[in-house]
């Protein structure tokens, strides 16, 4: 099958639009991965605290710390 000049024009830029498209969704998905390791680091940093301010509540069941209120 040989393609015509505009045909194959046609097919590169659909192509290079189909890879722009595939590299923005992977850009998102890094992104979005990475602010959810942040948040949970961030909550994990916070029940640390609030376990060494308190080494009783190492006992107690994460759930209950994560929305526990405290005073840095």
């Amino acid at each position: 099958m040989v393609l015509t000049y505009d045909a194959y024009s046609e097919t590169l830029e659909e192509q290079k639009k189909k890879e722009d498209k595939i590299k923005k969704l992977e850009e998102k998905y890094e992104n979005e991965m990475k602010k959810i390791r942040d948040e949970m680091s961030q909550q994990f940093n916070q029940i640390m605290y609030v376990i060494k301010q308190n080494p009783s509540l190492a006992n107690v069941k994460p759930e209950v710390l994560i929305n526990k209120k405290y005073v840095s």
